[in-house]
């Protein structure tokens, strides 16, 4: 038996380079191991981070982009929106940011599947997130994103069962 489309979503985390370097400041499940959450936070930014350079003063509305990244060590595939939130207190006037969405790396086909509608609600929430003023703002927001992602999940036909009824129909 198949599982339910709602357990596709493993995990969402909010990462941001601040004073300590990459750093998870926001996670589902909240017993996410800190390990694993160190691993997300680096490996996102680290790898996302040194596709641009905006320590230029670049509009931080100028540098953003999604990436799929493989995380063999936790079975997890993750999709990944890099962005910046504006920070005159940083260089380059902002401090990068990611949000990451991970599944099941034997569920990957489900980025790609979905993947025009999960950029508009990732980007969505990473558009609060440059806006918001403090971390329980950005929780609010993480918990949204989570109850949209585990909706859309549950509306999510299986395209084997909606073939099996359209061929049922024919007449031989």
């Amino acid at each position: 038996m198949s599982k339910p489309k709602t357990e596709i979503i493993k995990s969402i985390v909010l990462s941001v380079f601040d004073d300590d370097g990459p750093t998870p400041k926001i996670y589902w499940p909240s017993n996410m191991d800190e390990s694993s959450r160190l691993l997300i936070a680096m490996k996102t930014i680290s790898l996302l981070m040194g596709d641009s350079v905006y320590q230029n003063s670049t509009s931080t509305e100028e540098i953003n982009y999604f990436g799929i990244l493989p995380f063999p060590d936790l079975k997890l595939n993750g999709l990944t929106y890099f962005f910046l939130i504006y920070d005159p207190a940083f260089r380059g006037n902002a401090q990068a940011a990611t949000v990451t969405v991970l599944i099941n790396e034997e569920d990957r086909v489900f980025f790609y599947e979905n993947m025009k509608y999960l950029r508009v609600i990732i980007d969505s929430a990473a558009s609060k997130v440059q806006l918001a003023k403090s971390i329980e703002e950005n929780e609010v927001i993480i918990n949204e994103l989570r109850e949209e992602l585990l909706e859309f999940t549950s509306e999510i036909k299986d395209p084997l069962v909606g073939n099996a009824l359209i061929i049922s129909e024919y007449r031989f």
